[in-house]
């Protein structure tokens, strides 16, 4: 064997041992950070918000906390994890099925990032995630701190990809004096109240209801509508009773 021969051949062994058997590759799930119940309640509360806003949508996928995103067919370790991830035109049933997200088979990035603080994660969401989400060209990243900015210097950051570049979107301060930010992605604001973050419905400006809202919200409706149901029963018995003293 010639040595440009087992050049050759070295690089064909090399390029084999380093791809994965991904048709049978089942990947695990991601393990929660050592301080993962710090961002619990944000995560739940914006991603079932989410959820439900995109319920309708069959190409969206919302998917937080589960699954990893692979980002290299050649290397089974290039993966992250994002707590929160929105890809728009996509093969949501495969998808899920793969128990992964792997960018070169779905064709693209996920379209929107979001990381939730905890102590234990927040420099690498400031740093290497970030570089690493300009790098695969997600649109946009959002971080939220739910310690109102002790970790990532801000309550809510929200991020543009522009060049290869994250930019900042601007925050204000509503008539509710909560912090608020756009999203041109999702056409959605994340707001920040100093206890807890929402959303608002940029186009008709409706704050959406968490899970918890939205029972307390049903639960008010159902105790309503028994009030009139029994009030409208007592009219009733009232009339009746009233027809037959005339009757008499």
């Amino acid at each position: 064997m010639t040595t440009a021969d087992a050049s050759t051949s070295a690089r064909d062994a090399d390029a084999t041992r380093q791809m994965p058997d991904w048709d049978n590759f089942i990947p695990p799930e991601p393990d929660p950070p050592d301080d993962g119940l710090a961002q619990e309640e944000p995560h739940l509360r914006l991603r079932l918000v989410l959820f439900a806003y995109y319920h309708d949508w069959p190409d969206v996928l919302v998917s937080g906390g589960k699954g990893y995103y692979f980002y290299d067919r050649c290397d089974i370790d290039a993966k992250f994890a994002p707590d929160l991830t929105i890809a728009f035109g996509v093969d949501v049933k495969r998808i899920r099925a793969r128990n992964a997200y792997m960018i070169w088979e779905v064709g693209k990035p996920p379209d929107f990032a979001m990381e939730i603080a905890t102590r234990s994660t927040a420099d690498i969401d400031n740093g290497a995630k970030r570089d690493l989400y300009a790098k695969l060209g997600i649109g946009e990243y959002w971080r939220m701190d739910p310690t109102g900015g002790d970790l990532y210097g801000d309550p809510l950051i929200g991020e543009y990809l522009v060049d290869g570049e994250y930019r900042r979107y601007p925050v204000h301060e509503n008539a509710e004096r909560n912090i608020v930010s756009h999203s041109e992605a999702l056409n959605l604001d994340f707001y920040w109240d100093g206890k807890k973050f929402g959303i608002y419905d940029s186009a008709t400006g409706e704050r959406k209801l968490d899970l918890v809202e939205t029972i307390r919200a049903h639960d008010a409706l159902a105790e309503k509508r028994q009030v009139r149901d029994a009030a409208e029963a007592a009219k009733r018995l009232l009339r009746e009773e009233l027809d037959l003293r005339h009757n008499q």
